[in-house]
């Protein structure tokens, strides 16, 4: 589900659907960094995703705080700015590729690279 917890996604869709995964809109990533009175949607939203067996997609991390806060809480995968703007799908072969070498770097103790891909 896309975009969940904003707009025609509500919790009906959890009982409704075959969903296996979640994606978590960014208006609630956003609160990691600007509202710590909203913060607890988001760990509700995560705890929730999990206790049904779902894939937890955070959308939007634009930041390494958010990045922190989002992995701390057992989030496995993740997209935003923080890694790359949208692209092309030529534009995104190259840079996939150029983003599993620093991925490689990582792995054997290389300087980290504030871009990357993240999964799991």
């Amino acid at each position: 589900i896309d975009d969940f917890g904003t707009g025609y996604c509500s919790l009906s869709y959890l009982q409704q659907l075959p969903v296996d995964s979640l994606k978590i809109d960014r208006t609630f990533i956003d609160t990691i960094d600007t509202s710590s009175d909203d913060v607890p949607v988001l760990d509700t939203i995560i705890t929730l995703s999990q206790r049904l067996g779902l894939n937890v997609v955070a959308e939007g991390v634009s930041t390494q705080h958010q990045l922190r806060y989002i992995l701390s809480h057992g989030v496995g995968f993740v997209q935003g700015f923080l890694y790359a703007r949208p692209m092309g799908a030529n534009d995104f072969m190259s840079w996939l590729g150029k983003s599993a070498q620093r991925q490689n770097g990582l792995l054997k103790g290389e300087n980290e690279s504030a871009s990357g891909l993240v999964a799991e």
